[in-house]
């Protein structure tokens, strides 16, 4: 699996900023994507496919990788003969594919399974939505070189976090997001 630190999952539901993120590999990252919160779960965790997700599942004792960065807003994913959540199948495929504010699930329970460091990276278009816009809440300082504004730095348990606000909207700078979380 080589160094963990070195291993990154990104989680953005648009491809464009999901090949961004290979930029990351000329930095000596080995990177995986996912579109989704279930393919993300799934890369996080090493569950497979056809596992119920509910509060009796096996976590990973130790995390498949040492970095998440990840976007706000993406779909929750899933098809049939996948992952199934309690509850989910009344609300149907609509419900799996719509984008819903899944950043701060993902990065909670990437911090329960010891990931070290953890980011979501957001659009400004995702401020109209009132949980995205929480992150009003926190100070944002900005940031020229990277062109990203960004929060302070939280503990989540033992992980590292932040968030940051990518106002150039697409490509996102995940580089400039990992440089930051890391300093």
């Amino acid at each position: 699996m080589g160094d963990i630190s070195k291993r990154v999952l990104v989680v953005d539901d648009k491809e464009i900023n999901r090949l961004s993120a290979k930029v990351l590999e000329t930095q000596g990252y080995a990177v995986e994507t996912a579109p989704d919160f279930l393919t993300a779960l799934k890369l996080l965790s090493g569950m497979d496919t056809g596992e119920r997700i509910h509060c009796y599942f096996e976590h990973p004792s130790i995390p498949k990788h040492g970095i998440l960065l990840t976007d706000m807003m993406f779909p929750f994913g899933g098809r049939d003969g996948e992952f199934v959540t309690m509850g989910m199948a009344e609300y149907g495929d609509a419900t799996r594919e719509k984008e819903m504010s899944l950043g701060y699930p993902l990065a909670l329970y990437a911090a329960k399974i010891g990931v070290s460091k953890i980011a979501i990276i957001s659009s400004t278009n995702h401020h109209m939505g009132p949980i995205s816009a929480t992150f009003d809440l926190f100070a944002q300082k900005w940031d020229e070189e990277r062109r990203l504004y960004l929060t302070n730095r939280f503990k989540i348990q033992n992980s590292d976090f932040m968030m940051f606000v990518n106002p150039d909207r697409e490509p996102k700078n995940w580089a400039g997001a990992l440089e930051l979380l890391l300093k």
